[in-house]
């Protein structure tokens, strides 16, 4: 049990303790639907999991991490705060928890660290293990993290502008970290986004059995159900969007990088880079 001085909302006195949640962690190589997954995790009102919080809590204490994470549950800070990308995600409607209620707590952090190291940033990895947390690992055809990058890089201005390396570079550490999560014997799920994309609800179960939680079906917030609809005639589970507009970013080049830098990986787990 904790005391949170920060807490809001639950109708008790400050002071009160609060029991410590299970704690999540989701990462992934950019574009591959670490911010889809983390939103549907915020969707049970007993669970919420912030977007993306490393600045915030650089040079804090893992207590008052824990404290920050609620007060996020709370008023959605993580979210609303970042006025850049806000809009363009459309959490307007996020929902807001009670953290007495809250059995599920965590935060979500794509793998934007130097590519070198499969390490997550600041000190997250003594205070994931201290509480101790469950790990959801995103992956992703490494072409379409890629291209999906190119096109966000293009099309929004919030963009970091990673080169093809790079983004080929991130996948390949993701790709590391479930790994090292695996061996380590730390308790790791692994979500594909082709497969929440064709089985939803069969990551739906996986997701709900993984926390002990019980999760609403999810579309996500960035793209209306028609247009899901139109990716999922588009998807293969094993080359990824291989109908995508998208993938007209890919240059010979390109492809050829991320085969030298990605490929053995990618073929180890039945991606196909053709």
């Amino acid at each position: 049990m904790q005391t949170d001085p920060d807490a809001q909302g639950r109708g008790g006195h400050l002071s009160e303790p609060l029991p410590v949640p299970q704690l999540v962690f989701v990462t992934g190589a950019p574009r591959s639907a670490t911010t889809f997954v983390s939103d549907w995790i915020t969707q049970s009102p007993d669970t919420y999991c912030a977007h993306e919080i490393s600045r915030e809590v650089a040079g804090m204490t893992d207590d008052q991490i824990m404290q920050f994470l609620r007060r996020c549950a709370v008023s959605g800070e993580d979210r609303l705060g970042k006025t850049g990308i806000r809009d363009h995600m459309h959490w307007s409607n996020l929902p807001r928890k009670d953290i007495v209620r809250l059995r599920v707590l965590g935060f979500k952090e794509p793998v934007f660290w130097p590519a070198q190291t499969p390490s997550p940033p600041y000190h997250a990895d003594g205070f994931l293990r201290k509480f101790p947390a469950r790990y959801v690992i995103t992956m992703r055809h490494p072409y379409d993290v890629v291209a999906s990058g190119k096109h966000r890089a293009v099309t929004t201005a919030t963009w970091p502008g990673f080169t093809t390396e790079q983004h080929a570079l991130l996948w390949r550490t993701a790709m590391q970290q479930w790994q090292s999560y695996v061996r380590h014997g730390y308790e790791t799920l692994c979500l594909r986004w082709e497969q929440l994309l064709l089985q939803p609800r069969t990551a739906r179960n996986a997701l709900n059995w993984f926390l002990g939680i019980s999760l609403p079906a999810f579309d996500g917030y960035e793209r209306s159900p028609c247009y899901i609809e139109r990716l999922r005639r588009q998807v293969s589970p094993v080359a990824g969007l291989i109908r995508s507009e998208h993938r007209h970013y890919l240059t010979k080049t390109d492809i050829d990088i991320i085969r030298t830098v990605a490929g053995a990986d990618a073929a180890r787990i039945g991606y196909e880079l053709t």
